[in-house]
């Protein structure tokens, strides 16, 4: 089995550059992003919040295209 790297919320706000940690939070509050929970620790994959981020780029896309 493979084991993935997990990252806190700190730590994944730093592998993209345009989210912040509060960000990644909101995500998990909005059932959006599935993280990994280890005691009162949170953390997430990369591939997780990879696919959170192409999500919310697509939204990003179809939003400014309908105002146009």
């Amino acid at each position: 089995m493979e084991e993935k790297k997990l990252y806190s919320c700190k730590e994944a706000a730093g592998l993209v550059e345009k989210f912040t940690e509060y960000m990644i939070r909101k995500y998990i509050r909005e059932g959006k992003l599935i993280p990994v929970r280890m005691g009162r620790n949170i953390y997430v994959t990369k591939e997780e919040l990879l696919r959170v981020v192409y999500e919310a780029d697509n939204e990003h896309e179809h939003e400014n295209s309908s105002v146009s």
